[in-house]
């Protein structure tokens, strides 16, 4: 079971090894095509239109994708904030439930009518379910991708 435990870590480990190389390499290969991609403009406009325009079709391209990249990165952190917001909203209504005076009550006088060696077991139990749950926290292995699939910079707002 241990060793169950190991290999998956370990292959959860290797593929994130391999998704950032993957990414490295991908994002230096795109900075280099855009640069080249940027000279070649520039070039192309000064020759046929002048320094100065050239110059300013240069700094629009970049303020382009300057603004593209502020888009997604706005929309990213608002998907963010949104999931962040439903969490608390499930984790603050179950603190609220457990301050509850009446819920407590109930709890106490349930574990003084059963004897507590009776309930130790049971309340272990809950212990172990309940970090499984916490840890789980209600995804399944595919749903936890398709939250990550959620945030691709190339696809659109949902």
């Amino acid at each position: 079971m241990i060793s169950g435990l190991f290999n998956d870590l370990k292959r959860k480990v290797d593929d994130a090894l391999k998704i950032a190389v993957a990414g490295a390499i991908s994002s230096a290969a795109g900075t280099a095509a855009f640069a080249c991609f940027a000279v070649a403009i520039f070039l192309w406009t000064q020759q046929n239109y002048g320094t100065l325009e050239a110059w300013t079709a240069l700094g629009a391209l970049f303020a382009v994708v300057a603004a593209a990249g502020l888009a997604v990165a706005l929309v990213v952190r608002s998907r963010g904030a949104r999931v962040r917001r439903e969490r608390a909203r499930e984790t603050s209504a179950l603190a609220r439930l457990l301050q509850e005076p009446a819920v407590l009550l109930a709890g106490l006088q349930i574990v003084r009518g059963l004897r507590a060696r009776s309930v130790l077991p049971l309340l272990i139990l809950a212990a172990i379910a309940g970090g499984v749950m916490t840890n789980r926290n209600g995804r399944s292995e595919h749903g936890a991708h398709h939250e990550h699939a959620e945030y691709e910079p190339g696809e659109g707002p949902a």
